[in-house]
């Protein structure tokens, strides 16, 4: 078993990108292993990928650097549903996507998390939520 550092974006009150340690499973598809230093189940951290996440990863150059970093960059198999619905918030966070987007890239039981009293409370994602509330519940409650 080959084990590889990689990057994965978290937010956890500004965007960073964190190495963990990754085994290697073929050619840059990577499954992230657990890691001690973060609490994953912590509501305020949010990340594009977690533990037990298949995921493919490329060399990409940050701001302008010389050297470039080895970043998780696309999902191949969810670790689990913890993971899908941080990926979610990530996601709405970062991109700040329609609707349509989040019913086709997230089951229903992610989705409707959005409504859940326990959600970390970042200003945007209120927003977005507050923003696509309606269309939202249409749709699934």
């Amino acid at each position: 078993m080959t084990i590889n550092k990689i990057y994965i974006r978290f937010i956890d009150g500004v965007n960073v990108l964190i190495p963990v340690e990754a085994k290697l499973l073929t050619k840059n598809h990577y499954e992230i292993l657990p890691n001690n230093e973060f609490d994953y189940m912590d509501n305020t951290i949010l990340f594009e990928f977690g533990i037990g996440d298949l995921v493919k990863c490329k060399f990409i150059n940050i701001n302008n650097s010389p050297e470039a970093t080895f970043i998780a960059t696309e999902l191949i198999k969810s670790g689990s549903q913890q993971n899908d619905i941080k990926r979610m918030l990530y996601d709405i966070l970062q991109n700040n996507p329609k609707p349509k987007h989040i019913f086709e890239n997230y089951d229903k039981s992610v989705i409707e998390y959005l409504f859940n009293d326990n959600l970390m409370k970042y200003p945007d994602l209120i927003n977005w939520i507050e923003k696509y509330r309606s269309s939202i519940q249409l749709r699934y409650k």
